[in-house]
């Protein structure tokens, strides 16, 4: 876990403040006429799902972990465990139950995820996809017939 200067924390980064796991959902050096430099960004705590807002000094250093991404496919569910495999390397990847959540109930086999992983080269998230290329059309509404006009 390296510790970063403050003006090298990029977006995206996912960093330790106040003692909590927090993503950067932005990250701006500003320099005011007149003033010394100071950094203004704003967090996204992993645990809560609050925004914090944090100004500071361009002296101040976090420290940041690391986070890469990789495109995994669902295989399969055995043992409250639920298996994933990279389809470059063909290296199987075991999620348990508890780290999904409640996307487990959502999870097609064959389909691929962006998963997250943090501190360790297992995965520790794999959020659904915001909208799934493979939806299912929506069954037709039931509207209420047309009234007849009649005329007298």
């Amino acid at each position: 876990m390296p510790s970063l200067p403050v003006n090298r924390i990029k977006k995206k980064n996912i960093m330790s403040y106040n003692g909590e796991l927090c993503i950067v959902l932005e990250c701006l050096v500003r320099t005011p006429p007149n003033n010394a430099s100071y950094v203004q960004m704003e967090l996204r705590s992993i645990k809560t799902g609050a925004k914090i807002p944090v100004r500071c000094g361009i002296g101040v250093s976090f420290d940041v972990f690391d986070n890469s991404i990789k495109q995994l496919e669902f295989s399969y569910e055995a043992d409250g465990s639920y298996i994933f495999v990279d389809t470059d390397t063909n290296e199987e990847y075991y999620i348990s139950a508890t780290t999904l959540a409640d996307s487990k109930e959502f999870l097609i086999s064959g389909t691929s995820y962006a998963c997250s992983s943090r501190r360790s080269r297992s995965p520790s998230t794999c959020p659904l996809p915001s909208r799934s290329k493979s939806s299912k059309p929506r069954p037709p509404s039931r509207a209420t017939p047309p009234a007849t006009s009649r005329r007298r």
